[in-house]
């Protein structure tokens, strides 16, 4: 890695963004292999997404 050049074009140069989404990333992944209905109660309790205007 050439971190220097790196953070002169404001890269980031660590892993922990993506380490700290894995959890949620594998939970949901879980659900959705899961042959309980898992998947459909989870979205069914969140609320919907909307774009802001």
């Amino acid at each position: 890695m050439n971190n220097p050049e790196y953070r002169q074009k404001v890269w980031p140069i660590c892993s922990g963004m993506t380490e700290a989404g894995m959890e949620i990333i594998l939970a949901l992944r879980a659900f959705w292999l899961s042959q309980d209905d898992r998947w459909n109660r989870y979205w069914s309790t969140r609320a919907p997404y909307s774009k802001a205007a």
